[in-house]
């Protein structure tokens, strides 16, 4: 096998990184029930809602989710580790970064330093922006050598101006280190949008494209390629950076 055919093959068997950015309700967590296929929801104990609108709009798509709940980041590290080697699966969708964050700041031991005073404060928040950086990696990981895709979601809060325009979204974590982080692994990184159509009715969309205040980026796609706007169907933006 020449070097080209080994490198072409090698890209076609990856599977998708995404990160998955919306407002609280927004339906970040509803968003997992669209996944195709065999699926784990992986959900941070009474840090996190939706399972059970993800679990009846995968039921009413005909696709498989199965619940999961972690109460510390160790708990899901072992669930990244079963997942990688569990047959059949094909999508895990961890919610979220922003819970992973407060999982790791309510640690005794990191709350601790935090609230200490001096030097401590800068120590403890390094700590969980390097737990945040270990656990993308590792989920990154898990799609760079497998057809398995993996998708993290991340709270905003919104600002809006005296006339209620929003004007900004700002990522909702412990620390500032911990955003520099995930612009580094942002390549797939996609905004749900709630909004009212001409007719009055709501609906969920997936930016894939800076609009406003959302910021969104598909790194496999030239612009000119890039739809923009895409229906809250994950499955749709899975094809879209393969390229189906």
């Amino acid at each position: 096998m020449s070097i080209l055919a080994k490198y072409a093959k090698a890209k076609d068997s990856k599977g998708v990184f995404a990160i998955i950015k919306g407002t609280r309700l927004s339906g970040k967590s509803t968003l997992a029930g669209t996944l195709p296929g065999k699926s784990i929801l992986a959900q941070a104990a009474l840090l996190e809602t939706g399972s059970n609108s993800a679990e009846s709009l995968a039921k009413k798509l005909k696709n498989n989710l199965t619940v999961l709940e972690f109460k510390t980041v160790e708990e899901l590290l072992d669930i990244l580790k079963e997942f990688k080697g569990l047959e059949g699966y094909d999508n895990l969708y961890i919610d979220g970064i922003t819970a992973v964050t407060e999982l790791k700041y309510k640690e005794p031991r990191i709350n601790r330093k935090v609230n200490g005073g001096g030097n401590l404060v800068w120590e403890g928040f390094r700590e969980i922006a390097e737990a945040t950086e270990a656990l993308i990696e590792a989920c990154k990981g898990i799609t760079e050598t497998s057809m398995k895709n993996v998708f993290l979601t991340l709270s905003l809060d919104p600002k809006h101006d005296a006339s209620g325009e929003l004007v900004e979204l700002t990522p909702i974590t412990k620390g500032q280190a911990t955003l520099g982080k995930l612009e580094r692994y942002g390549n797939n990184t996609v905004s749900i949008r709630c909004r009212n159509t001409d007719k009055g009715e709501m609906v969920r969309e997936l930016l894939t494209k800076n609009q406003g205040p959302y910021t969104a980026r598909i790194d496999s796609l030239l612009d000119d390629n890039n739809p923009g706007v895409l229906p809250a169907d994950l499955s749709k933006l899975i094809n879209i950076i393969k390229g189906v």
